[in-house]
């Protein structure tokens, strides 16, 4: 969702337009189409495409330098506060060097915390269980998406969050006057971020969050916006490519404010996004062993 295109070589070319953009490579050249309207092109000639991403960069904004905690291992756990308190005493007496837990699976209505996916765990009160692995040593990550369901999986009671994003219109809406979201067991709608009201209860939840004793997340989706989307300042068609830049900037000016040292990884980006995400995830990994 990036419309850059460079060489190593220091050619470079830089289509700025929230449009959807695509890029043909040849072995004689490119070409470059963009759906919508007039679009102002920016050629750089550098020396080499290390400083084509610096004059990029220069105008679009620079990532937030990481901790210094992210540099070292991440560890994943599942299936609640037992096996996270396991894991982490087997790594310190074991001398496993580690600076991270990710729990991912911890659900948490009221803040949109969780992927309900997997098999989910009993963690208890969120406070505690941060307070408790940060005695350990270890930093915390959770894992947060701009979207609600109309009930969390697998129980069958609506989610307040999602009937609260409908009564109050919070949320995008599709072309069939349904809320719009990713495409999931159960509907689900992505939380308009051009609603200033929709921006004020992201980040609410988000306040929750980090109040919770959070050390950061996975600031997940955001790329799920279909063109003929509904939002309260426009549709899908001049929003889908926007809507990571309003999300991660939505997330960073509340929590930032609250905790600057927070980490939050992502991997849905548009323009400008890069400065509000320190760290970007590639997306899921695939491999079948066949080496």
């Amino acid at each position: 969702t990036v419309p850059l295109l460079y060489s190593a070589s220091g050619m470079g070319l830089f289509a700025d337009t929230s449009f959807i953009s695509r890029f043909a490579i040849f072995h004689s050249g490119f070409a470059v189409e963009t759906k919508g309207a007039p679009v102002d092109y920016y050629f750089f000639v550098e020396p080499d495409g290390k400083s084509v991403l610096r004059s990029y960069t220069a105008w679009t904004g620079l990532p937030p330098t990481p901790e210094p905690w992210t540099f070292g291992p991440w560890l994943n756990t599942l299936q609640g506060s037992d096996a996270a308190f396991s894991l982490a005493d087997r790594l310190r007496k074991e001398h496993i060097p580690a600076s991270a837990l990710w729990v991912f699976d911890m659900m948490e209505e009221p803040s949109n915390l969780g992927w309900p996916l997997w098999t989910s765990g009993y963690y208890g009160e969120p406070a505690k269980f941060t307070g408790e692995l940060h005695k350990r040593g270890f930093r915390i990550l959770t894992y947060v998406h701009p979207y609600v369901r109309e009930r969390m999986i697998p129980y069958t009671n609506l989610s307040p969050s999602y009937t609260k994003g409908v009564q109050e219109g919070l949320l995008v809406m599709g072309a069939d006057g349904r809320p719009s979201g990713p495409r999931e067991a159960v509907p689900t709608g992505s939380i308009d971020f051009t609603n200033p009201k929709g921006v004020d209860w992201w980040q609410q939840m988000m306040t929750e969050t980090v109040r919770q004793g959070f050390d950061g997340w996975m600031e997940d989706f955001g790329e799920w916006i279909r063109e003929d989307d509904r939002f309260a300042a426009g549709t899908g068609k001049t929003l889908s490519t926007l809507y990571p830049l309003m999300y991660h900037k939505a997330t960073r000016h509340i929590t930032g404010a609250l905790n600057p040292h927070l980490v939050a990884f992502s991997r849905s980006r548009s323009i400008g996004s890069q400065q509000f995400s320190a760290v970007l995830w590639g997306g899921d990994q695939r491999m079948d062993w066949s080496a």
